[in-house]
């Protein structure tokens, strides 16, 4: 399923957020927890949890 769905994060003064995300990266947005989660974490050094 490709919505297309184009999705702004807005941070300030967060540099571990800012770097987490690059532009393209494929993300599903999770309603409930008004959260986004990568698909591709497999070269991330840090996994954010959408839970907490």
């Amino acid at each position: 399923m490709n919505s297309g769905k184009m999705y702004y994060l807005s941070t300030e003064d967060d540099a571990t957020i800012y770097n987490y995300y690059r532009t393209g990266d494929k993300v599903r947005h999770h309603k409930s927890l008004n959260g986004l989660e990568k698909y591709y974490k497999s070269g991330d050094t840090i996994i954010f949890c959408n839970a907490c």
